[in-house]
């Protein structure tokens, strides 16, 4: 769906689950998030270098998607 674009993120109930349940965001609307991402991923690449917020998006969906 976001094919290509390294720069944005889907908001749908996995990332907004991720965000509110293990990073107690509350406010969850595509600004905020939008922030928080940044944030994130500001933490992530100072370990992984080359990642971005679709392959943030990626994996925190991974995550999610997993959990029963």
């Amino acid at each position: 769906m976001l094919c290509g674009d390294t720069g944005v993120f889907k908001r749908d109930r996995h990332i907004i689950n991720f965000f509110h349940d293990y990073l107690k965001v509350k406010d969850t609307t595509y600004d905020n998030l939008c922030l928080e991402f940044i944030k994130q991923l500001d933490v992530i690449k100072s370990s992984y270098t080359g990642y971005n917020i679709r392959a943030l998006d990626g994996v925190i969906w991974q995550f999610m998607s997993s959990k029963k």
